[in-house]
């Protein structure tokens, strides 16, 4: 018993560990794409309706998780500390 949970358990943590890495590449990428002040400047230029649907988009897009969010909230705090 306590070696199906160890099993599953290690499963997990392997599996969110490989996701957390992937998930962060993919965010840096992007983020070395399309610069945030380029798109912030894109999004109060454009109408308010498009700029809604362009982060709805982006809010479909990415699962709204641990593995997704935490990237993000780190980036953000990268980008104001410099």
């Amino acid at each position: 018993m306590w070696l199906e949970i160890m099993k599953s358990f290690l499963y997990i943590v392997l599996e969110l560990t490989l996701l957390f890495v992937a998930i962060s590449f993919v965010i840096s990428l992007l983020q070395g794409i399309i610069p945030y002040n380029k798109m912030e400047q894109w999004l109060e230029k454009s109408h308010p309706f498009i700029s809604a649907g362009v982060a709805l988009l982006f809010a479909f897009l990415t699962p709204f998780c641990s593995c997704s969010t935490i990237p993000v909230v780190v980036n953000l705090f990268n980008l104001e500390s410099s």
